[in-house]
């Protein structure tokens, strides 16, 4: 090998290592993963080297699980066997580390990869000995992450469940757990709107890439009603300082808003809600029942009068008889604007139309369920169901120590 191609060859190498730190340092900025380390080294207590053993990246999940990976553009076994030395010493110092990965660019030549996925089938099979846990591309490490972050994200759900089942108090526990897993949610989302490669594919007619993101991206698309062909960029964001909060200083019900620019120039901005969930119905309205009454009906002061009584007992059971059908009679000429403010925030105070949701993004993480309605469309299929509290098609009750404060609703999980 000349010189030339040895500089050559370590440029690409560099190069490919920053591709993956990129990628990396994306998937912690969306939650998926707690610390990204480059340039990990760790050394025998024994040992006066304090760094001798190194992985070019470890990551933590949100368990404290660990994974060290290794980048290479060439499938050469003297490299390696340098870096199996490195993973077999790094798990033994660090207990927490469970996962050694080699990961190669994605798009090198079919003869390159073909190097790597024999390489693979070699541990796979048990023909050789590897400290190394897999040896995959840059995509399929990114997707393993998501999964395992998911799985994560999941068994925390389940246990705080669990746990509030048991413990009433662990209820804020519970509601930071979920806010934590829907944030991730939603900038995951974001990041696949956003998604230039997604796009190219759906323009060349793609219906299958082997990633359900892309499947996710289709979903949206056509629900939207858009044209790949006409359709220049998506620019999506799910940073609240990029909403902005209401002029109460709530939060708005856009989780997610998308800019769509046209191949004529023209734009058209998108917002959605995201609903994650396991269960069959999820909290997604709290104000006080001033609020309500003002956005409802400001001038009716029976209806300010009886949701105010409502408020004060906390649930439909403790209140007068009398007061639940006067209150479920005073509700039913406004139960299409109730379900417009609970699902997309129309009705209420905004700084910009922005921070109104015209459409419902909804998943379940135990079956990969994703749905996506128009806030139209899930106001008609909620108002079709068989009424719940107070003639309207939600659960009403009241959040944690709120009791007397506020008004939560509930609204039920529609699939398809």
């Amino acid at each position: 090998m000349s010189q030339f191609e040895y500089i050559s060859n370590a440029a690409n190498g560099y190069e490919a290592q920053d591709v993956l730190q990129n990628k990396l340092l994306a998937l912690r900025l969306a939650d998926y993963l707690s610390v990204v380390v480059k340039t990990f080294r760790a050394g025998d207590p024994k040992a006066a080297n304090a760094e001798q053993f190194y992985a070019p990246f470890m990551i933590q999940f949100h368990d404290g699980s660990r994974w060290i990976i290794f980048s290479t553009t060439s499938c050469r076994t003297d490299r390696i066997k340098g870096q199996q030395w490195d993973a077999d010493n790094l798990k033994r110092l660090d207990p927490t580390i469970d996962k050694a990965i080699l990961t190669y660019p994605d798009g090198i030549a079919s003869s390159d990869k073909r190097a790597f996925i024999k390489q693979k089938e070699k541990y796979d099979k048990g023909l050789e000995i590897s400290q190394l846990d897999d040896v995959i591309s840059n995509e399929e490490l990114v997707l393993q992450i998501k999964d395992k972050a998911q799985r994560i994200f999941l068994e925390r759900e389940q246990e705080v469940e669990e746990d509030a089942q048991a413990h009433d108090s662990s209820a804020a526990d519970k509601g930071r757990t979920y806010d934590f897993c829907g944030r991730a949610f939603e900038k995951d989302v974001a990041n696949v709107l956003s998604n230039s490669v997604y796009l190219v594919n759906v323009k060349n007619g793609v219906k299958d890439c082997g990633d359900n993101k892309y499947f996710y991206f289709m979903k949206m698309l056509n629900a939207f009603g858009l044209d790949a062909s006409q359709v220049q960029q998506i620019k999506a964001t799910s940073r609240k300082e990029d909403i902005d909060c209401l002029p109460s200083g709530g939060m708005p019900k856009t989780d997610i808003w998308a800019t769509v620019t046209f191949t004529n120039g023209l734009r058209k901005d998108i917002t959605i809600s995201c609903k994650r969930t396991t269960q069959n119905a999820v909290s997604a309205h709290q104000y006080p029942a001033e609020t309500f009454a003002d956005v409802l009906d400001p001038s009716n002061k029976t209806l300010r009068t009886l949701l105010g009584v409502f408020q004060f007992c906390g649930n439909a059971q403790d209140m007068p008889d009398a007061d639940k059908i006067a209150l479920e009679k005073q509700l039913h000429p406004h139960l299409e604007k109730l379900c417009k403010w609970v699902l997309g925030g129309f009705g209420m105070a905004c700084k910009s139309q922005i921070q109104c949701a015209n459409f419902l993004v909804v998943y379940n993480p135990c079956d990969e369920y994703f749905a996506v309605h128009s806030v139209d469309d899930y106001t008609k299929l909620l108002l079709e169901r068989r009424p719940l509290a107070f003639g309207t098609p939600f659960a009403w009750t009241y959040a944690s120590k709120q009791r007397g404060k506020s008004i939560q609703l509930k609204v039920p999980i529609i699939r398809d």
